[in-house]
């Protein structure tokens, strides 16, 4: 395969106005583009891999329906550039505790790999000066009565 060139991204500076300091700042990044599989299987044929655009269609169909399956029923499971687990969402109260819809909820946790957590941190930063934003909150002032 080619030689994949440096990782680099773009970081604009909005003003950060919720604190003391008038020149405090934060930063986003901007999006370069958003990538969907089509447009990832293209590039992988760029590439000149050995696989044809429809069986690496397949291929990932396949492990995305084998991976939803397992973790649907409880699995944790290392896929792709994140491992993914079902996690719970609420409290449960007393000694007879009840799962109650609308209450308690499931949720799908992600954590990006090693490997993807090392390339965005070894990633050159292009610091961009202030973006143009639009409105903001500048000022809080608290107009509860002293007592």
């Amino acid at each position: 395969m080619a030689e994949n060139p440096k990782a680099s991204v773009v970081v604009e500076l909005y003003d950060f106005a919720i604190t003391e300091r008038s020149d405090d700042r934060i930063g986003k990044v901007l999006t370069s583009r958003s990538l969907n599989e089509e447009d990832l299987i293209g590039i992988a044929i760029q590439r000149r891999t050995e696989l044809s655009a429809s069986a690496l269609r397949s291929v990932i169909e396949i492990l995305k329906d084998i991976a939803k399956e397992e973790i649907s029923t409880g699995a944790s499971v290392a896929f792709g550039l994140g491992y993914f687990s079902v996690g719970v969402n609420g409290v449960f109260y007393g000694d007879d505790p009840k799962w109650i819809p609308g209450q308690h909820t499931l949720n799908v946790r992600v954590v990006p790999t090693a490997t993807l957590r090392n390339a965005v941190t070894s990633a050159e930063v292009n610091l961009r000066r202030m973006a143009p934003s639009g409105a903001v909150v500048s000022q809080v002032i608290d107009v509860t009565p002293v007592k």
